[in-house]
C-alpha cells in the first residue's frame, strides 16, 4: 500500500495492476485505516486520468456480487440523479419506461443532506420491503417490467468502505473519487443502457456548473468505455422540481402524473428523460415515442404497473387514493404574497433544507414521512397579494417557526416576468 501512495503523491499514474491491488487492500480489514486515508488524499490532490478512473470503477464493482440481467426479454436501462429538491422522477420514469417494454432493476439510495432519497419517499407506502433478495428483484423486473429497491450489501462493498473514509477525510468533492463511487455501483446493477442526471443550480450537491461538466463527461467515458450506453443530462436544480417537497408529498405528486395530471413542468421532464433514455435504448423515433409513453399516461398503464410494483413489495396502495395538499403532519402553516407580481427566484437549497428540518423528529432517529412543503405558486407564476405561496409541514412546532423563516428569505417576487428556467440545459454523450 505504501508503494501506491507514493506513486499516486508523486502524481504518477497507476496501472491496471495498481488499482486492482488498491481495492483488495482497502476491502482487506488489516489494512490501517491511515493508510487508506492518506492515499484518498493523495487522489484528491493529484487527481485521476480517465483511465485510472474508469479502472477504479470497474475494480470496484469487482469488489462484490453483480447483477445478471441477461435474460430479461427486453432492454435494460438504469438512471441516477446526483440529488435534487422535489426530485421524484424516478418514481415516473420507471414505471413509464416499464410501460413501453424497458426492463429496470432500479437500485436506490436515502437522502444526502438537503436533497431527498427514493427509498424514503417509499417508505411512505405502508409495509414495502425495499431489500428483498436479488433474485426476487430480477424476477419482479421479468414479469412487470420494473422494481425499485435499497441497495445490496453484497454489492460493492469497496465503494461503502471508501464513501466512510472519504467523508472523514474531506476527500468527497473528488471528481475522481465521486464518479467511480457512482459508476461503481451502476456496473455492478447489470444494465445495458444508463441515463445520468446530474443536477446544477442552488439546490445541488455540486453546485459550479464547470464541476458538473466534469463529472457527467468522466462518467460518461466510463460508462461507454465499459460498454455500457452512456448519457448525461445537466439539469436545472436552482428551483424545486415539481410543487412537492417531502416524502409522502413527493410521492403523491409522481402519482398525479402518472394519472395523466399533476405539475406541466414536471410531467413534460419526465417524458423529455423517458424520450432520452429510449434512444439509449435503440428506438430513434422521438415522435413515436412522446405518442407511447404519453399514450399509457392517459389510458392508465403506466400507474398500475407502478401499482403492481408497490403492492408485489408488500406496500399498501392508500396513498394512490389521497389528494395531495392533504398530509398527516401536526403542524402547519402557509406563506402569503405581500405584493402582486411573478414569482421570479425560490432557492432550491433552502426548501430542501427546510424540508429536511421539519420531518426530524425529537428522537433524531426517525422522520415524519409527512412532512415537507407544497408550493402553490412556483417559479414564473403570477401572484397577487395575500394569494398563498405555499404550505409547510413540520412535525414539530419549533422547526416549522425556524422554517418559515428560512422560506420567507427563500422567496422573491418582482414586477416582471422571469425568463424561461430550463430544465434540461446539456446533453453529454
Amino acid at each position: 500500500m505504501i508503494s501506491l501512495i507514493k506513486k499516486k503523491r508523486d502524481g504518477q499514474e497507476l496501472d491496471s495492476k495498481d488499482i486492482a491491488e488498491l481495492v483488495e487492500r482497502i476491502c482487506d480489514p488489516r489494512t490501517p485505516t491511515f493508510q487508506m486515508s492518506a492515499m484518498l488524499m493523495a487522489i484528491y490532490l493529484k487527481g485521476m486520468t480517465l483511465n485510472e478512473t474508469t479502472l477504479l470503477a470497474k475494480a470496484m464493482a469487482d469488489s462484490g456480487d453483480q447483477i445478471d440481467l441477461s435474460k430479461l426479454p427486453g432492454p435494460t436501462f438504469d438512471k441516477h440523479s446526483t440529488g435534487g429538491v422535489g426530485d421524484k422522477t424516478t418514481l415516473i420514469i420507471v414505471p413509464l419506461l416499464a410501460s413501453v417494454g424497458i426492463q429496470i432493476l432500479k437500485l436506490s439510495g436515502k437522502a444526502l443532506a438537503h436533497t431527498g432519497g427514493t427509498l424514503d419517499k417509499l417508505q411512505s407506502f405502508t409495509g414495502i420491503n425495499l431489500h428483498p433478495n436479488i433474485s426476487t428483484l430480477v424476477n419482479q423486473v421479468n414479469d412487470i417490467g420494473c422494481a425499485i429497491a435499497g441497495q445490496s450489501a453484497s454489492l460493492v462493498p469497496a465503494d461503502e468502505i471508501m464513501y466512510r473514509l472519504r467523508d472523514q477525510t474531506g476527500t468527497v468533492s473528488s471528481i475522481p473519487l465521486i464518479a467511480s463511487s457512482i459508476m461503481s455501483k451502476k456496473i455492478a446493477a447489470g444494465a445495458d443502457h444508463l441515463l445520468l442526471d446530474v443536477k446544477v443550480g442552488s439546490g445541488a450537491n455540486i453546485t459550479k456548473y464547470s464541476d458538473n461538466q466534469e463529472l457527467a463527461k468522466t462518467m460518461v467515458s466510463i460508462g461507454n468505455n465499459l460498454g455500457i450506453t452512456t448519457e448525461a443530462i445537466l439539469t436545472n436544480m436552482a428551483m424545486p422540481l415539481g410543487r412537492a417537497i417531502g416524502n409522502s408529498l413527493e410521492v403523491k405528486e409522481a402519482l398525479e402524473v402518472l394519472g395523466n395530471g399533476g405539475s406541466k413542468n414536471l410531467r413534460a421532464y419526465c417524458l423529455d428523460c423517458c424520450c432520452i433514455a429510449l434512444e439509449l435504448c435503440g428506438l430513434k423515433n422521438r415522435s413515436d415515442n412522446q405518442r407511447n409513453l404519453e399514450a399509457n399516461l392517459s389510458n392508465g398503464k403506466a400507474i398500475e404497473i407502478f401499482r403492481k410494483m408497490i403492492e408485489l413489495q408488500g406496500g399498501s396502495t392508500k396513498l394512490f387514493h389521497q389528494n395531495l395538499t392533504n398530509s398527516d403532519s401536526p403542524h402547519q402553516t402557509t406563506i402569503y404574497a405581500k405584493q402582486d407580481g411573478y414569482i421570479c427566484k425560490m432557492n432550491a437549497r433552502a426548501f430542501g433544507e427546510v424540508s429536511s428540518l421539519c420531518s426530524q423528529k425529537p428522537d433524531g432517529n426517525s422522520i415524519d414521512l409527512n412532512a415537507g412543503i407544497y408550493l402553490h405558486k412556483t417559479v414564473g407564476d403570477y401572484v397577487q397579494t395575500n394569494q398563498p405561496i405555499c404550505t409547510i409541514y413540520s412535525f414539530t412546532p419549533e422547526n416549522l417557526s425556524t422554517g418559515l423563516a428560512e422560506i420567507k428569505k427563500a422567496i422573491k417576487i418582482n414586477d416582471s416576468l422571469p425568463s424561461e428556467n430550463k430544465l434540461i440545459l446539456e446533453r453529454i454523450n
